[in-house]
């Protein structure tokens, strides 16, 4: 008998018109971003709020389709699906024959590592990197995802959808730009970033955030900022106008 939890287990609330047992399949694998690789049955029962007799009926059939996989120590960690499902997403962004370019300029310009973040509801995803060709760097890998209240990249995310202020309040916005962050995110961890924008089916509309990231010992002298933003600016800028919305930065 379940030692713990109360009626409705702890699982996140189902959204309207959702299904428990798919909310439940989709709070197990989100319990991953949290962890490194793999996790105990106790320590996803725990993350999600879920039985461990819920959390095992679930992993089965995410087992089955290739979602999770259990190892032979009896952890589980998430399985070869995503990675596909991912490389497919990945794909279906048509920008990145634009942004890679982008950002190993950036990183042949600054010696930094460069990122291209796009918002997933309350996070940010690392949809492409470029790594910087130092020993010690900041490791941010694609596909992962990453607060959106701290880093330099996040709050571009937060504070630049030009669908969510008005042109005057983006106006002043934009002269503030870049965005610095130094021990936001990591104590260790310097980040500078700008926004992107493209042509959508209602405007101009926030494409992502362009950012170049590395050790703070590198990243922490006001020139190094000013020399990294500057790239930032130009690339920012062009691969807007590529997307067709560079009046976004004419404002």
């Amino acid at each position: 008998m379940p030692s713990r939890k109360v009626s409705g287990e702890g699982a996140p609330p189902k959204a309207e018109g959702g299904v428990d047992a798919v909310d439940r399949a989709l709070a197990i694998l989100s319990a991953f971003a949290s962890h490194d690789g793999q996790m105990s049955l106790a320590q996803i029962s725990e993350a999600t709020g879920l039985y461990k007799s819920t959390v095992l009926r679930i992993a089965a059939s995410l087992e089955r389709g290739g979602f999770l996989s259990r190892q032979e120590n009896k952890l589980y960690r998430l399985g070869p699906q995503l990675f596909r499902l991912g490389l497919l997403y990945q794909r279906s962004f048509k920008i990145e024959d634009m942004v890679r370019p982008v950002l190993r300029r950036l990183v042949e310009t600054t010696g930094e590592s460069a990122s291209f973040f796009v918002r997933q509801g309350e996070v940010r995803l690392c949809l492409f990197r470029e790594e910087s060709q130092h020993a010690v760097r900041d490791h941010v890998m694609e596909g992962a995802t990453l607060t959106l209240d701290r880093g330099a990249a996040g709050h571009v995310l937060v504070g630049y959808d030009s669908r969510a202020v008005v042109s005057e309040e983006l106006r002043s916005r934009m002269a503030r730009l870049p965005i610095v962050s130094i021990g936001e995110r990591s104590a260790e961890v310097a980040a500078v970033a700008v926004p992107v924008y493209r042509r959508g089916a209602g405007g101009v509309e926030l494409a992502g955030a362009l950012t170049v990231s590395g050790p703070r010992t590198r990243i922490a002298d006001t020139e190094t900022i000013r020399q990294i933003g500057a790239a930032l600016l130009e690339q920012g800028r062009l691969l807007s106008r590529q997307l067709g919305a560079d009046e976004a930065w004419r404002l």
